[in-house]
Formats: C-alpha cells, sequence, structure tokens
C-alpha cells in the first residue's frame, strides 16, 4: 500500500543521502586537502628565500673573511690554488698551505681563519636544507596540479551531463527554445555558471532578463537535469509550479508523469491542474483554532 511504498521509498532515500554524503565530503576533502597543501607549499616557499638570502650573505662574508687575510699578509691567491669551485667551496688543501705560510709569518690573529671555518660549516648545513626544501616544494606542487587535474576533470564531466539534460529538458517544457550552461571564466574551478535560455520566440539571453514564469520553467529544468544526472527514488517539490501558466503547467505535469515512473514524487501545491495528476492527495485544514487535521484522497485506478 501507499505506507508501504513511503517506507521503502524513505529507505531509498536515505541510502542516496549517504552516498550524496559521502561523495560530498571526498570532494571537500580533497580542497581542504588542497588548501592545506597550498598553504604549507607558501611557508616552504618563505623558509627557503630566508635560507637563500642567509647562505648569500654567509658567502659574502666569507669571501670578506678570505680577502681580508690576503690583503693583510699580502698574499697571491693564485699561489695557493684556492679558487672557488662550482660549489662556492675554497680549496681546502690551498688554506691548509695558506695557514702554514702564515704561522711562518710571525703573529697574527687566528680569529680570522676560525670564523672562515665556522661560516663553511653553516654554509654547508644550510645549503643541504635549502636543497631539501626545493625537492619538498616540487613534490606539494605535484600533488596540487594532481588534484587539480582530478577535480578540474571531475567538474567538466559531471556539467557537460547536466548540460546535455539541461537542453532536451528546457525544450520538452518550453515545447521549443534552447538553452545551455556557460561557464564565465577560463579558470574553472573558479568558475561561475551562467545560465542562458532562448524560450520558443525570443532571443538567446541571461536569466535574469526572462518573464517570472519563464525563469520558474527554466529553473524547473535545471533542477530536473540535475536530478536525472543524480537519481533518487524519492523526490519532494515545494509549490515549483506557483508562477507557472496553465500551458507551461501542462508541459510540465506531463513531465512528472514520465519522471514518476522512476521516481516518488511528493509535491505541495496549490495548482488544480498539478493536484489532477496525482496518485493521491493530502490536505490539511484547521477546523478549530491550534488544531490541524489531515484529510486524505486516493486517486489512483
Amino acid at each position: 500500500d501507499l505506507k508501504l511504498k513511503i517506507e521503502e521509498s524513505q529507505k531509498n532515500n536515505n541510502l542516496f543521502k549517504q552516498n550524496y554524503e559521502k561523495a560530498r565530503k571526498e570532494y571537500e576533502a580533497l580542497r581542504d586537502k588542497e588548501s592545506e597543501i597550498k598553504e604549507k607549499n607558501l611557508k616552504i616557499e618563505y623558509k627557503y628565500n630566508l635560507t637563500k638570502n642567509k647562505i648569500d650573505s654567509l658567502i659574502e662574508k666569507e669571501n670578506q673573511v678570505i680577502i681580508d687575510i690576503l690583503d693583510r699578509y699580502n698574499i697571491n691567491i693564485v699561489k695557493y690554488n684556492i679558487d672557488k669551485n662550482e660549489n662556492n667551496n675554497y680549496s681546502k688543501d690551498g688554506l691548509k698551505k695558506l695557514k702554514e705560510d702564515l704561522k711562518k709569518l710571525g703573529y697574527f690573529s687566528p680569529d680570522s681563519i676560525i670564523e672562515y671555518e665556522s661560516i663553511s660549516k653553516e654554509i654547508e648545513f644550510l645549503t643541504n636544507q635549502q636543497n631539501d626544501l626545493l625537492k619538498s616544494k616540487e613534490d606539494i606542487l605535484k600533488i596540487i596540479n594532481e588534484l587539480d587535474e582530478k577535480m578540474t576533470s571531475m567538474f567538466i564531466e559531471s556539467l557537460e551531463n547536466i548540460n546535455k539534460k539541461f537542453e532536451r529538458i528546457f525544450t520538452v517544457l518550453f515545447n521549443g527554445g534552447t538553452a545551455s550552461l556557460i561557464l564565465n571564466s577560463d579558470d574553472i574551478l573558479n568558475a561561475g555558471i551562467d545560465i542562458v535560455a532562448e524560450p520558443p520566440g525570443k532571443k538567446l539571453q541571461n536569466l535574469n532578463l526572462l518573464s517570472g514564469g519563464e525563469r520558474s520553467l527554466t529553473a524547473v529544468a535545471l533542477l530536473f537535469a540535475i536530478f536525472e544526472t543524480r537519481p533518487s527514488p524519492f523526490c519532494i517539490l515545494d509549490e515549483i509550479d506557483a508562477a507557472l501558466d496553465e500551458a507551461n503547467i501542462y508541459r510540465y505535469t506531463n513531465y512528472l508523469k514520465d519522471i514518476s515512473e522512476k521516481t516518488q514524487i511528493i509535491m505541495i501545491t496549490h495548482r488544480k491542474s498539478t493536484m489532477e495528476i496525482a496518485d493521491a492527495l493530502y490536505g490539511v485544514s484547521m477546523e478549530e483554532k491550534g488544531i490541524s487535521k489531515t484529510i486524505v484522497l486516493n486517486l489512483e485506478k
């Protein structure tokens, strides 16, 4: 009977809601993960720049220490073969020989050599850190690109499916005309969606330029397109026919008859034409103040 059908539909609806909620949470989790990774990438990039600046400063300081030593003792750098190599390090053998020759000169302050060695170790440590940060940044950017590609693909696929159904349903409800969904930006994941509709006998125009009834029927077409893309055994419509004229009501109710073969529909309406297609009517009245009464009329043949 009707009660069992409603209970079964409610069970199916709950299952659909669970699946929908799961898909929504997975999508939101992907967005959250992307935001988290982007934030982490900004921190790493900031730390990387700080480290790089510090390395540059230390290298400059290192160079100055060596220049001070050479100038102080009027030493020819070529003699000791201490030119920089590709890693910005001076020859250890050359520096060792330089240190031995400096000792032969007699008293001098060893602070410059000590400072140089300390700076060299710090540069080596920071350079390793810099390389680690670069690798982390590359890994994070790769993950971000993969997430963006996956979300973009999912979004485009869903939009194309909904758009095809929207065009077909719009033509059915308006008995002609065309309509489509258009992205208003090349940035797909952040773009908005414009609804462009052309009812029979009118030029293609934005939804805001249509009459109230035309906007309502266009919205109904989009609603049913989304509904067909993610079908449910259960559907509740709350006075979506309020702004429709009789001609549009006729096409609207005919479409409801078609989808009611696969989906149970509950409608809240004050329109007689809509009530006529129902299998059962439930009316609520208040014969006494504060007390509601339900009236049930079974119209099934």
